[in-house]
C-alpha cells in the first residue's frame, strides 16, 4: 500500500495524538506521585512489574507453542472458514468464566478470589504466577495463531516445495518456512506478552498483584494521578517491547513484500497443501485447553455436579436467573461497541483506501495493551471536565451534554481499547484487494472517497464483520472499563461476576460464566455461517464473470 500523503499523514497523525490524549488526561487528576511511590511503595510497585513481566514470559511462551503449529495448520486450509472460527474461541472466552472453569477443576467446592483464605496457597495451585500465565497463555495463542497466518501462508512457496524434495518436511519447515515469517511469529508473540502483562481480570482473581492492579488500587480511591504515575513502569516496558518488535520486523522477511494484489491463499498448493498431523493436534489440544475444558467445567459447575450439591435444577434455575439481567446489559453494550467499531473501519476505507493508516494502527495498539484501568482513569478525567463544562457553560453545554449520556464513557471507553481490531483487519483487506481496479478508477478522476465507497468497501466488507464479531465478544468479556465507568442501573455480567467471585465460586457465577460462553460461541458461529454464505456468492459472480480470484 502507498504511504499517505503529507495532509493524510497530518490527519492521522492529528486522530492518533486525540485517542493517546486519554492516557495523559489522569495526570491532571487527584493524588501524586509520592501516592504511587513514596514510602514503601516503590517496592511494591516494581514488584507489580516484575509479577507483569514474568505472567507475561509464561502467557507468550505457552502462546508460542501453540500458536505457530496451529498458524501452519490454517496455512494449509487457505478457504476454509471452519477453523480460523474454532481458533477465535480461546480468546473469545471471558476470561472471568476460563477463571471459573479451572477452578472448578483445581480448586476446593469453597474457594473465593479472596486473600487470607486458611490453606489457599497449598490447596489450589493456580493461585500463583504460574497459574495466572497458563490461563492466559491458553486464552492468547490465537493471536500468534492469527499474526503468523498470512506470512505461513506466503511461505509455502516454491523454496518450501524445493525444500520437501531435498528432506524432511520438519526441515523444511524450520530452515525455510519459519525464518520466512519469524518477523510476524516474534510481532505475535510480542503481542500476547504485552496484552498478558497488562491483565486486570485474571490476576486480580487468581490473587497475583502485576501493574494493572497497582494501577486499579489507586483508581479505586480516586487518585487518578497517582494511577497515572503508578502505571509509568508498565508503560516503559510498553515501549521496549515495542521498540524490540520493530527492530525484529525491520530484520525479518515481511508478508507485504510479496507481489501486490496476490492471492496467497493459493500457495500452498505448491507445497502438496499439508498442515500435518502434528498441527492439527497442537491445535486440537489448544481449543481443548482454551475453551472446552473452561468451559465444561462452568457447565458443570451450573448443573450442580460437585457432590457437595443438592437440588442441582433449582440450583441452575436461580443461576440463569441471577446472571440475565447483567447479560442482557452486556449483550447490548457489546453490540453498539460491535457496531460503531464497524463505522469507524468503514470510515477509515472510505476516506484512505489506497494508503496506509500506521499512525491509526500504532495508537491502536498502544490504546489496546495499556492497563485498563490507565485508559478508565483517563476516561474518568475527561467525564469529570465534561461535567465541569456544562455546569459552567449553562445552554451553551447543553449539546456535550446531549453527546456524553449515561453509558458514555463507558461506550467510548469499549470503543477506544478496541479500535485497533477494525483498522488492522480493514488495512488487510485492503492489502489483498487489486491495486489496479483502485488505479483505474484513480485515472477515471474519482476521489479517495469515491473509490473507498463504490470500491473499496464493498471488496472489504468482510474483513470488518470480522472485525464487528471480535469486538462483540471482547467486550462481552471485558471487566475494568465496565468495573470503573459503568453508570448507575447499568450491571454488565463481568462486573457482577467479579463481585461474587470474591464471595465464592456458586451455582449463580458458574451459570452466568456459561451464558458469556455460549453467547460468545453463537456470535462467531453466526458471523462464520455468514461469512461462509458471501465467500460463497462472491466466488459464484467471479466464475460467472471471468474472473481469476476471488472479487
Amino acid at each position: 500500500m502507498r504511504q499517505p500523503s503529507r495532509a493524510g499523514l497530518v490527519v492521522q497523525v492529528l486522530l492518533a495524538l486525540t485517542g493517546l490524549s486519554l492516557l495523559a488526561w489522569p495526570f491532571f487528576g487527584a493524588g501524586t506521585f509520592d501516592d504511587a511511590f513514596g514510602g514503601g511503595e516503590a517496592r511494591a510497585q516494581f514488584a507489580a512489574l516484575a509479577n507483569s513481566g514474568w505472567v507475561g514470559l509464561g502467557a507468550a511462551f505457552i502462546a508460542l507453542l501453540i500458536g505457530v503449529p496451529a498458524a501452519w495448520f490454517l496455512s494449509s486450509r487457505p478457504r476454509s472458514l471452519f477453523w480460523p472460527v474454532l481458533c477465535v474461541l480461546p480468546l473469545a472466552l471471558a476470561p472471568s468464566a476460563a477463571v471459573s472453569g479451572w477452578l472448578h477443576w483445581t480448586a476446593p467446592a469453597d474457594v473465593r478470589s479472596a486473600f487470607r483464605l486458611p490453606g489457599l496457597e497449598s490447596g489450589t495451585p493456580l493461585f500463583s504466577v504460574p497459574g495466572v500465565a497458563l490461563v492466559l497463555g491458553l486464552g492468547l495463542w490465537p493471536v500468534v495463531a492469527f499474526e503468523a497466518w498470512p506470512a505461513f501462508a506466503v511461505a509455502r512457496g516454491e523454496a518450501y516445495g524445493a525444500a520437501l524434495l531435498a528432506g524432511s518436511r520438519a526441515k523444511a519447515f524450520f530452515r525455510v518456512a519459519l525464518p520466512m515469517a519469524l518477523g510476524e511469529v516474534a510481532a505475535g508473540t510480542l503481542l500476547a506478552f504485552l496484552l498478558a502483562s497488562s491483565d486486570f481480570t485474571v490476576s486480580s482473581l487468581l490473587l497475583v498483584r502485576t501493574s494493572g492492579i497497582a494501577v486499579h488500587d489507586q483508581l479505586a480511591v480516586s487518585k487518578l494521578a497517582a494511577a497515572a504515575y503508578a502505571a509509568l513502569p508498565f508503560l516503559g516496558l510498553t515501549l521496549l517491547t515495542a521498540a524490540l518488535a520493530g527492530l525484529v520486523r525491520r530484520h525479518a522477511w515481511r508478508t507485504e513484500n510479496a507481489t501486490p494484489g496476490a492471492d496467497v491463499s493459493t500457495a500452498p498448493s505448491l507445497a502438496g497443501g499439508r498442515g500435518g498431523r502434528w498441527g492439527l493436534a497442537v491445535l486440537a489440544a489448544g481449543l481443548a485447553l482454551g475453551f472446552l475444558a473452561p468451559l465444561i467445567g462452568c457447565a458443570a459447575g451450573a448443573f450442580g455436579l460437585r457432590p457437595t450439591n443438592a437440588d442441582a435444577a433449582a440450583g441452575l434455575m436461580r443461576g440463569f436467573d441471577a446472571g440475565f439481567a447483567p447479560l442482557a446489559d452486556s449483550l447490548r453494550l457489546a453490540t453498539a461497541a460491535a457496531v460503531l467499531a464497524t463505522l469507524l473501519g468503514a470510515l477509515r476505507v472510505i476516506l484512505w483506501p489506497q494508503t496506509s493508516a500506521w499512525p491509526l494502527r500504532g495508537a491502536g495498539l498502544l490504546l489496546l495493551v495499556v492497563p485498563g484501568a490507565l485508559l478508565a482513569g483517563g476516561l474518568r478525567s475527561f467525564g469529570l471536565f465534561a461535567d465541569s463544562f456544562v455546569d459552567d457553560a449553562g445552554a451553551a453545554g447543553e449539546a456535550l451534554e446531549v453527546l456524553t449520556p449515561a453509558a458514555g464513557l463507558l461506550m467510548l471507553g469499549y470503543l477506544v481499547r478496541f479500535v485497533y481490531l477494525p483498522l488492522r483487519l480493514a488495512e488487510e483487506g485492503l492489502r489483498g484487494l487489486d491495486p489496479s481496479l483502485l488505479e483505474s478508477a484513480e485515472l477515471s478522476g474519482h476521489g479517495a472517497a469515491s473509490r473507498g465507497l463504490g470500491i473499496a468497501l464493498p471488496l472489504v466488507w468482510r474483513h470488518l464483520l470480522a472485525a464487528a464479531a471480535l469486538v462483540f465478544v471482547l467486550v462481552l468479556g471485558e471487566l475494568i472499563l465496565a468495573h470503573h465507568l459503568a453508570p448507575p442501573g447499568i450491571w454488565p455480567a463481568t462486573v457482577w461476576l467479579f463481585n461474587q467471585q470474591h464471595n465464592g465460586y456458586i451455582q449463580e457465577v458458574f451459570g452466568l460464566c456459561l451464558m458469556l460462553g455460549a453467547a460468545a460461541f453463537l456470535a462467531l458461529l453466526g458471523t462464520g455461517l455468514v461469512l461462509k454464505l458471501a465467500g460463497g456468492r462472491a466466488a459464484a459472480l467471479g466464475a460467472k464473470l471471468g474472473w481469476g480470484g476471488s472479487p
